[in-house]
């Protein structure tokens, strides 16, 4: 919602999607196992359609990542979300490249995750991997 400051409607959605606590956000750095980082001053830029090219969509996405503890099972809240699932890198890679379980705009989230931590291992060349993220955040990537 407008009305919300980017970090409220963090807590909002952690919550509503995932049953995160909010108090994980908020005070992530005095909570043993907990870690929020931001990457909110660089959102990816994503444009999406159907398949046959209609329905042009322009959306920002702002990127957070929250490290939680390794026995914490995420719990739908609000009914959005069906279920979640537990990818290994080499599983989520394999799922980006060519499988059909995640969203298009959700892929390129987790291309950017996997690009900032260094875990996309299908793209060797540095070249590429820095035009690719140049065009996550500049308006280039679409996406059906």
């Amino acid at each position: 919602p407008a009305k919300l400051t980017l970090l409220h409607n963090i807590i909002k959605e952690a919550h509503e999607e995932a049953g995160v606590p909010s108090e994980w956000i908020t005070n992530s750095n005095s909570i043993p196992g907990i870690n929020f980082l931001d990457y909110s001053q660089d959102p990816l830029k994503i444009t999406t359609a159907k398949s046959d090219g209609t329905c042009m969509k322009q959306s920002l996405y702002y990127s957070f990542d929250l490290e939680v503890p390794s026995d914490w099972t995420p719990t739908p809240v609000d009914g959005e979300v069906s279920e979640f699932k537990l990818y290994s890198m080499n599983e989520l890679e394999r799922e980006l490249l060519s499988g059909n379980a995640v969203r298009p705009a959700m892929r390129a989230v987790l291309l950017d995750f996997m690009m900032r931590h260094g875990e996309l291992t299908s793209v060797n060349d540095k070249t590429d991997l820095e035009d690719l993220k140049i065009a996550m955040r500049r308006n280039r990537l679409i996406l059906w």
